[in-house]
């Protein structure tokens, strides 16, 4: 039995028609850079006032590519994340 259950699954049989990301001036989408566990555990404790830590709760397990962890960035600094 796999320990490892997703939170979340989500299923789209192509990727071919997603549409443009467009985002309002002064913001970005990057992926997981050294360094960014800070933010990330800031974004998370903000948004659902519980406190996660990225290296035990993300970085830390097998699954883990920093490619599938995402940040809305404004003005270069993380606002949001996202992980798949």
């Amino acid at each position: 039995m796999n320990a490892y259950s997703p939170q979340l699954v989500m299923f789209l049989s192509s990727l071919s028609d997603l549409p443009q990301l467009q985002l309002h001036s002064g913001y970005s989408v990057r992926s997981y850079q050294p360094g960014d566990d800070a933010a990330w555990n800031w974004i998370i404790k903000e948004s659902f006032q519980k406190e996660y830590d990225f290296v035990k709760d993300i970085s830390g397990k097998d699954p883990f590519k920093p490619e599938r962890v995402l940040f809305v960035c404004h003005d270069c600094r993380p606002v949001a994340t996202a992980c798949a």
